[in-house]
């Protein structure tokens, strides 16, 4: 059976980075709340196209590796990229970080101050999701 092709994982720390200087000067964000919103996007996402899938053990899994306080982006994407329904979502989600659709969310995020450095209190980016 062939295999798909490994897309190219994006960082999100680099996407959270253009973000946050795609939005401007004007708005201050916090890298780690930026890159917390975009962590959040995936963990929505992964779990559903898993559970479409009937894989509801690798919907758990990574549910469970995202919550982990010692998370890893690294670990993220090798776990995606064990088998053929794993390298599907891993594509998947590799087209969601470099879409427009998710850079236009994440910057408008900031813009609405959604990821402002803690010296009030924050909106949840993911509840934007």
């Amino acid at each position: 059976m062939p295999h798909e092709p490994m897309a190219a994982e994006p960082s999100i720390s680099e996407l959270a980075a253009r973000c946050i200087s795609a939005a401007g000067t004007a708005h201050d964000a916090d890298p780690a709340s930026v890159r917390t919103g975009i962590l959040n996007m995936a963990a929505t996402q992964l779990p559903h196209w898993f559970r479409a899938e009937r894989r509801t053990a690798e919907a758990t899994a990574v549910e469970q590796m995202l919550a982990r306080d010692d998370f890893q982006e690294q670990q993220l994407w090798a776990f995606l990229a064990d088998d053929p329904g794993r390298l599907a979502a891993r594509n998947k989600l590799a087209e969601l970080l470099s879409s427009s659709l998710v850079h236009d969310i994440v910057v408008g995020s900031i813009r609405q101050g959604n990821h402002a450095p803690k010296s009030g209190t924050a909106a949840d980016f993911g509840a934007l999701c």
